[in-house]
């Protein structure tokens, strides 16, 4: 994310005041609650000089969510991992914060995602509850007062939007899985990170689809399968067992999305969906539910793709580490090469080249023959 250059707290954005106006009439025509919202988060980061701002709506059907519900920002990734996140209701502060430590992990989750340093989190009160909230983040200047204003302005915006519309789950799981994994997969596909791809797929489909936790295992040749990478994944005890078992059957099965009960999973669930990821299966992708969330039809369909997003990424992944590791290994070489060009001493240059040889090449016996 590009730094803005700083600027004083006290002033409010060049238009601020006209798109807070615009957000305004905008409630007035907005159709549904995502669309006000959307309509608030867009004035909020245009008027507060913000580059990211979410807004996140209560859901009590989950045991009180607060589900992002709209993103303003410039990147159309950033938004495909916001928009499926969700925060406990209980972790939501009772007045605006600042202060990282007193921020819930999955703000600060996100904010480290855009590589942002500054957050300004705001309750969205309705009824004297808390329904919702609207985070504001940036990098490099803290929000002034008059961007809090800004802020607060918004959230009370919200709160109406809120009022007016209520809050109706789109979903059993609280949110609109098929929507959130295939923007999810599109931006997998568009742009991973090979550093990061096993944990951005975990994560986002465990948060498209409510899973208890989402475990993704790689494939290696003759070997067991292997923890790449886990979201929500608690204590590791013998329940892992028992989904790596689970994995492995759906794995030499030939349905894309195998769906079966198992007993004794991580996080008490009771439920695996394994996703093949890749022909032939470069690993496997794990959500496990509770009793009773067995994925309807439809959605088999909507995670067999995102399944195949995902393995198209994961493979990116892999051949960018690879040529990383090729490039580590021929930049070493090279410094060998150099070293031993600048040494004097025949015998010191050869203990030398063997030795950084036999380690950069995993070799345990490596030798040298003079004539």
């Amino acid at each position: 994310m590009v730094a803005r250059p700083a600027h004083r707290g006290a002033e409010l954005a060049e238009g601020g005041l006209d798109a807070l106006a615009e957000a305004a009439v905008a409630l007035g025509s907005a159709a549904s609650l995502p669309e006000a919202l959307q309509a608030v988060a867009d004035a909020a980061a245009r008027a507060a000089r913000a580059e990211v701002v979410v807004a996140r709506v209560a859901d009590d059907s989950h045991g009180g969510r607060l589900n992002a519900c709209a993103v303003a920002t410039g990147s159309p990734a950033v938004a495909a991992e916001l928009e499926g996140s969700w925060l406990s209701l209980d972790d939501l502060p009772e007045t605006e914060e600042t202060d990282p430590d007193r921020l819930p992990e999955g703000v600060r989750r996100a904010a480290d995602r855009v590589h942002a340093s500054e957050i300004l989190l705001v309750p969205v009160q309705v009824d004297g509850r808390a329904r919702g909230s609207l985070e504001l983040m940036r990098s490099c200047v803290p929000f002034g007062d008059a961007e809090r204003r800004v802020a607060r302005l918004s959230a009370a915006q919200a709160a109406l939007a809120i009022r007016a519309f209520g809050v109706k789950p789109t979903t059993s799981r609280g949110l609109e899985a098929d929507a959130a994994l295939t923007v999810a997969g599109e931006a997998l596909a568009a742009g991973a990170d090979g550093s990061r791809t096993a944990d951005q797929v975990a994560r986002l489909a465990t948060q498209a689809t409510g899973a208890v936790c989402g475990l993704l295992w790689e494939r290696e040749p003759e070997r067991p399968l292997r923890l790449a990478a886990s979201f929500r994944l608690g204590e590791v005890d013998a329940s892992l067992v028992n989904a790596s078992e689970a994995a492995e059957q759906a794995l030499r099965g030939r349905d894309a999305v195998a769906v079966e009960e198992v007993a004794g999973l991580p996080g008490g669930a009771s439920v695996t969906a394994t996703l093949q990821l890749g022909q032939p299966p470069v690993g496997a992708l794990q959500l496990l539910f509770k009793a009773g969330q067995f994925p309807t039809e439809p959605d088999l369909g909507v995670l067999a793709t995102f399944g195949v997003r995902a393995s198209h990424a994961l493979r990116a992944g892999q051949r960018s580490r690879t040529v990383a590791l090729e490039l580590e290994r021929t930049r070493a070489l090279l410094a060998v090469v150099g070293q031993a060009i600048s040494e004097l001493s025949l015998a010191h240059t050869l203990e030398t080249a063997v030795a950084r040889v036999a380690e950069l090449l995993d070799e345990e016996r490596l030798a040298v023959y003079l004539l």
